[in-house]
Order: structure tokens, then sequence, then C-alpha cells
């Protein structure tokens, strides 16, 4: 194992959102890790932007993480994650897809609402494969669909679908085809069968 000479959590600078005891366990845990951590009751509202990311525990007290502290994080662009956060990165080859899995629900929504451009891929491919059933029955291959709709070969929309990357993840040419996809999907019926004609 090679050593980086910091420890893991090295850089982070976390508001932590936990009830007393819990949190003063994760403040911990990043502090050994080599980050920087504080408790939101140690913290003025002011403050929040003085932090990098904040943690937000299943184990919060209720009513202290509202609507009003996520609004300042979005508006101050600091990413707040679940407290799942911690193993998942650490468990992770790949931290920076570690860290996205670990968004809290708000900020995902947040992000996606925030990000005009953004695609749920996962959820594409699934009314994507229900619609390449629904046309193999009308004698449209998979083939023809990949080819005419996205401009790719099948083998390569196969791979695309297969297995989709977050959106974020993917080269320009891979957002572009799931921008056609969705497109397709959004059009009426008979512009479909044009498109596929």
């Amino acid at each position: 194992m090679e050593s980086v000479g910091h420890g893991a959590f090295y850089g982070w600078n976390s508001l932590i959102f936990a009830q007393a005891e819990f949190g003063k366990t994760i403040t911990r845990i990043i502090e050994c890790g080599g980050g920087e951590a504080k408790l939101f009751t140690n913290v003025k509202k002011l403050e929040y932007r003085d932090f990098s990311m904040a943690i937000i525990s299943s184990k919060s007290n209720p009513g202290s993480f509202t609507n009003v502290e996520s609004s300042i994080l979005n508006k101050n662009q600091i990413p707040y994650y679940t407290d799942q956060v911690l193993s998942t990165y650490l468990l992770s080859t790949d931290t920076q897809d570690a860290m996205k899995k670990s968004w809290h629900i708000q900020y995902r929504l947040f992000k996606q609402q925030s990000n005009l451009d953004y695609i749920d891929t996962t959820k594409l491919c699934i009314d994507i494969k229900e619609e390449l059933v629904k046309l193999k029955k009308q004698g449209i291959s998979q083939n023809k669909f990949a080819l005419k709709v996205c401009g790719r070969a099948g083998s390569t929309f196969s791979d695309l679908i297969k297995d989709p990357k977050m959106y974020d993840h993917l080269s320009e040419k891979g957002k572009e085809s799931f921008k056609k996809m969705k497109l397709y999907l959004d059009m009426p019926p008979d512009k479909q069968m044009k498109m596929l004609e």
C-alpha cells in the first residue's frame, strides 16, 4: 500500500449536523483522519460558508437541519452528505463517485434542479429498455434505434445502456447520446416513428 503522508480525511473541513454524542464521534473520526470538523451547535449560520462540506446524520436532532440550513449551504455551494459518506469514502476506490453517492437527498435534488442539463441515466436507461421491447414487437431492432436516434453503433449503444454511468461522469459524447435518447422519449409517438424510418 502506498503512503500518502496524511490521513484519509485530510482537507475535509466539515460542519456536522448530529445529536451531541454521535456528532462528537463523527468529529473525532474526521479529526483522527487529518480533517477538521465542528458541530453545528458551535457555529453561527453566517459562518457556514467557512466549511467545505456538511454531514447530516440520520440521528440529527429533529429540527436541527431544516430548509433554512439547506438553503444557506446551497447558496454557498457547500455540498452536504449523509453520515454514510465516511464509510463509503473509505471503502471506495473511486472517491469522487463515493462522495456523489453519499449526497444528502436535499442536496441531490438541488444539484438536479440547478443543473438543467442533468439526466438521471439509470432511469432513462430503464425507460429506453422498455421502449426497445415495444419497438422490437414492431420490427425495429436495437441496432436501428441506436443508429437513428443516437448515431451510435449497436454494440456501443448496448454498452451505454447496460451499465449507465452517472451523468456527471460521462464524456461529452456520452452525454450527447443520453440527451438524444431523452429527446426521443419526450417526442410524440408519430415523431418518434418518423425518426426511426
